[in-house]
């Protein structure tokens, strides 16, 4: 439903000076990281533990994608695509580095044998099809699932493995796009040349049932939903439970925006669960309403 109302859009402004300046420098970082995770991944063959290689490749995915959404900060750049395209060079970089190393590391199990691996990793980069044999013999050779089975030991290889690495990749490329295009997105203020603070609101509002009602309210004026403090609407709750909606307010002068999330807070025996959903992002407010929300909600 169209209520009319306006919600930020990035200016596509991209410095081309930053944008090759943060692909580079990321290249480098995923190089690096890259041969560490390479190397990483020779130590746990066994799928049976190589659920500790994907929390590795989220350590990966989250440094690259780290380190493409700083650039994309320093430089300015207001360009999902080119923030897209930084983080894919990047994340490519980084995950053929990883074969190379890993390629390398295939058979050599001391750690006397680093200069070898480096050595090894070079001649591969530059005869890629050499690289490209090997893979598809380790495919072929299989990985063992679990070196404790009494009948021998179970290889897991073929499409089965192809799989395998083709959901790692995606894991470590999602984490490496993540970052950059959310700050690719943020509000920028193209008056002031800088981006705008994200401001979370001290006093929150009422948990929001009904989303379209919520928006449709905007439209029309009525901005009361968000200047009414949770505690005016709180009713006796499941002490298990919470609910309630944080605002985050992007202050400017001339063009500020507010979001708002809804938060559910579960307690369990052992753990308190919180977990949060967007109802309203990037939504820009009347200077005036924006200065009366910040007011009632400090």
């Amino acid at each position: 439903m169209d209520t009319g109302l306006a919600y930020y859009k990035p200016s596509g402004v991209a410095p081309p000076s930053g944008v090759i300046l943060t692909t580079l420098a990321g290249c480098v970082l995923a190089v690096a990281a890259g041969a560490l995770y390479g190397i990483i991944s020779y130590t746990i063959p066994l799928i049976f533990l190589h659920c500790l290689n994907f929390v590795f490749a989220g350590e990966l995915g989250f440094l690259l994608g780290f380190a493409v959404s700083k650039g994309v900060s320093a430089f300015h750049v207001r360009n999902v695509s080119c923030a897209v395209i930084c983080g894919i060079i990047v994340f490519a970089c980084a995950y053929v580095s990883h074969w190379f190393f890993y390629l390398a590391a295939y058979g050599i199990t001391k750690l006397s044998g680093a200069p070898e691996i480096f050595g090894t990793a070079y001649l591969l980069f530059e005869n890629p099809r050499e690289a490209w044999k090997r893979i598809q013999f380790i495919n072929g050779d299989g990985w063992p699932l679990t070196n404790f089975s009494d009948s021998g030991e179970i290889m897991i290889r073929g499409w089965t493995l192809w799989t395998i690495w083709t959901a790692e990749a995606i894991w470590i490329g999602y984490l490496t796009l993540a970052a950059p295009v959310r700050q690719a997105n943020a509000p920028y203020s193209e008056r002031r040349g800088i981006w705008m603070d994200a401001v979370d609101l001290p006093k929150h509002i009422a948990f929001i049932e009904n989303v379209s009602d919520f928006k449709k309210s905007f439209s029309g004026g009525d901005y009361g939903a968000l200047m009414t403090p949770f505690d005016v609407w709180r009713a006796p709750l499941d002490p298990r439970d919470e609910k309630y909606a944080v605002v985050t307010m992007y202050p400017d002068s001339w063009d500020p925006y507010i979001s708002v999330s809804n938060v559910t807070v579960k307690h369990g025996k052992k753990k308190r669960r919180v977990s949060a959903e967007n109802v309203v992002k990037y939504l820009k407010l009347p200077a005036e309403i924006s200065l009366e929300i910040k007011d009632a909600l400090s």
